[in-house]
């Protein structure tokens, strides 16, 4: 018995039963606020966004996403962006470049491809003048991606599928402005490997109230997730709850905030119920409306131990 549990665990990852995995990658996101801005820059505009987070005292978190949109003439433009992520579900690296051609007033067409992969394809845009409502489209050699925005007044709605060989990714996220800031979020991401089969979804609610300069962040999370292997299965579900207070003065904004899981595990290695949680402080400098740096520190005081910490850059241009 002992022997088939150890052969079972000896090909799950490390962070199929850490309690705290979801709960660190939540406090360490983007705020909705700051994502919707990276969501409409993504066919209108440049950006990057990095991020390092510490879990342990010997393992990191590590965000770099970068993309340009650059218009050659009035009728072609050229696109490209990277993403070199490293997380708890592992190493994400890709690189794509766009060459479209204007076909008509708000159709675009035209190829992309990945010098990392020598992956190549077609791509398609359907898009206004200011490229803040989109659709975009590529299917490449090696992976298909659908990507949409659009906006209705105070409300924004964004969309995003990626499928390939070992990891597919959906997500929506919907956000109103109006009297009160408001996000409903969800996503959904497929491993595939290693005789490994992973699905891990997500539901947040999030809301930002009162007129300032203090406001109220609130936010509840459920988190399921289900994994199975050539000797194993493993299932979790997790509700997670957030609340802190937001002040903002000039170019400074600083959160301090509480939040907290429950996961519920059933698997080889453990079957249990456990309370974890994260008190955490945030600063943010805005030097400009697109240019914001982000640092936080955490204490996990179920566990009594430090919670980790992270520095973050979003900036448009």
């Amino acid at each position: 018995m002992l022997l088939a549990l150890l052969i079972a665990l000896a090909g799950a990852p490390e962070d199929l039963t850490d309690a705290m995995t979801h709960l660190h990658a939540d406090v360490y996101d983007l705020t909705p606020e700051r994502r919707a801005s990276w969501e409409a820059s993504r066919l209108s505009g440049n950006a990057a966004w990095l991020s390092l987070g510490s879990l342990t005292s010997k393992e990191f978190e590590a965000v770099e996403r970068g993309h340009v949109n650059l218009g050659l003439a009035r009728w072609l433009s050229v696109r490209g962006e990277a993403r070199n992520d490293r997380d708890r579900q592992g190493a994400v690296t890709r690189v794509a470049l766009d060459a479209l051609a204007q076909v008509k007033p708000g159709l675009w067409l035209g190829v992309t491809g990945s010098p990392r992969d020598d992956s190549i394809g077609g791509a398609l845009l359907v898009a206004g003048q200011d490229r803040l409502d989109y659709l975009f489209a590529r299917a490449a050699t090696d992976h298909a991606h659908v990507e949409a925005r659009a906006a209705f007044g105070p409300l924004s709605i964004y969309a995003l599928g990626y499928v390939s060989g070992s990891r597919d990714e959906a997500q929506l996220h919907g956000r109103f402005t109006g009297g009160f800031e408001g996000d409903l979020r969800f996503d959904v991401t497929r491993l595939r490997g290693e005789g490994l089969r992973r699905t891990i979804s997500a539901a947040r609610a999030q809301a930002l109230l009162g007129p300032g300069p203090f406001r109220l962040r609130l936010g509840v999370r459920l988190t399921i997730e289900k994994a199975r292997g050539a000797d194993y299965r493993h299932s979790r579900i997790e509700p997670g709850a957030r609340m802190a207070l937001f002040w903002e003065r000039g170019i400074h904004q600083v959160e301090l905030g509480y939040a907290l899981a429950a996961p519920d595990q059933d698997g080889p290695a453990i079957r249990e119920w456990v309370y974890q949680d994260k008190a955490y402080s945030s600063w943010e400098a805005s030097l400009s409306a697109r240019f914001h740096l982000r640092a936080l520190l955490g204490w996990e005081i179920a566990n009594g131990r430090f919670g980790g910490g992270s520095g973050s850059l979003l900036a448009l241009f």
